[in-house]
């Protein structure tokens, strides 16, 4: 692929370090992935699909790559794997890193081998993920839906407080110290 497309990653932890996990996997996207253009805030949420676990540090990140869809899929994993992320047949358990492909350019992707689906179908599901997308793509249309994020927020109704644990220029001075 010889152009850069604009990606957009969802970043969730909730085991361990939370804050180190998630500048360590920023690191290891900015290295292997591409340079990251803007991050969210690092916000703490309640856990989404099974409730009897920690709550999560979330944040949402875009920026470029030349990696096909397939590709960055492959080495997204192989970060989550690098960073200690265990895998386990049931769903939705605690994680050391866990990062999902929100978009990926403006495409509309679904292959079943390997299971890749863009833009993530539990999207318009998810505050944790719609907060800090707002926050940094408020005029991002969803490919499908045709819906801003704060559209897609006001369609979930009431949601839970997702406190403010680092604003995304206090993260860029940790990185840079």
């Amino acid at each position: 692929m010889d152009q850069s497309v604009e990606i957009t990653l969802a970043l969730g932890t909730n085991i361990g370090n939370k804050l180190q996990n998630l500048l360590s996997c920023l690191e290891c996207i900015n290295e292997q992935i591409g340079p990251i253009h803007k991050m969210s805030s690092i916000y703490q949420t309640e856990p989404w699909g099974n409730p009897n676990q920690d709550q999560f540090y979330n944040m949402v990140i875009s920026g470029g790559t030349h990696l096909s869809p397939i590709a960055l899929l492959r080495n997204l994993k192989n970060i989550e794997t690098d960073l200690g992320r265990m895998t386990t047949e049931e769903r939705y358990q605690p994680r050391i890193i866990d990062i999902d492909i929100i978009y990926y350019g403006n495409a509309s992707i679904n292959v079943s081998e390997p299971d890749l689906t863009i833009p993530h179908p539990f999207l318009q599901d998810r505050e944790f993920v719609l907060i800090p997308l707002k926050e940094i793509q408020p005029l991002k249309l969803h490919p499908l839906l045709k819906y801003l994020p704060s559209e897609l927020l006001n369609l979930l109704g009431e949601h839970p407080q997702a406190d403010i644990i680092m604003t995304s220029s206090g993260l860029i001075n940790l990185q840079n110290s």
